[in-house]
């Protein structure tokens, strides 16, 4: 994976139907328009719908990656975006983009049917994520949008060991070092994972 530099040139661009009155503002790498025509799910349902012949792609501001961030950080915000009907971004820019605003799916129910043609799809496919090392740009845009979130709340703490308080569990002896671990916990260090797997006992 190539890494992103903060210092990059990018631009921030709007994208306006002229003909429905909708528009979306994101950001894009380079100083000049290519074919791509935006990354929200929003926009590209509408390019897909409606086609592009009814667009205009406006380059707002070219400058590094990390000042247009600031720039849309600044200007999508929430509230411009619940203001405005005809605005196709579905949450505030800045670092981080979608995180901490959860998935679009985000407690949809699928049927069995569903469930089946979605496992379907996705046999014998191998991860297009499989292998890839984010860059040291990419994880620290991943961490400064997790600064000071909760990842479990005190009540979800009280609950869980409420549920699982008296509860005895079931315990298996690693094959290769001998430790006693809890079975749910056997391949974390032990079993094909344990560090005495290729250990020569002789």
């Amino acid at each position: 994976m190539t890494a992103r530099l903060p210092t990059e040139v990018c631009h921030l661009y709007r994208i306006t139907d002229t003909v429905r009155g909708k528009f979306y503002i994101g950001k894009h790498r380079g100083s000049e328009k290519s074919s791509y025509w935006g990354s929200g799910r929003r926009i590209r349902s509408h390019v897909k719908k409606y086609g592009s012949q009814d667009l205009i792609y406006e380059i707002l501001v070219i400058g590094t990656e990390e000042y247009i961030y600031e720039i849309e950080k600044k200007y999508v915000t929430d509230e411009f975006i619940a203001s405005n009907s005809n605005c196709l971004n579905l949450c505030a820019g800045g670092i981080g983009g979608n995180m901490g605003h959860g998935a679009w799916n985000k407690g949809k129910k699928w049927d069995d049917a569903a469930k089946e043609k979605m496992r379907l799809a996705k046999l014998g496919k191998v991860s297009p994520r499989k292998g890839a090392v984010n860059s040291p740009e990419h994880r620290l845009k991943i961490s400064l949008a997790r600064v000071g979130k909760v990842c479990i709340t005190e009540e979800a703490r009280k609950k869980l060991s409420a549920i699982n308080k008296g509860k005895v569990w079931e315990r298996v002896d690693c094959p290769h070092c001998g430790k006693s671990v809890p079975w749910h916990m056997r391949n974390q260090k032990h079993f094909d994972k344990c560090e005495r797997k290729d250990f020569n006992y002789a």
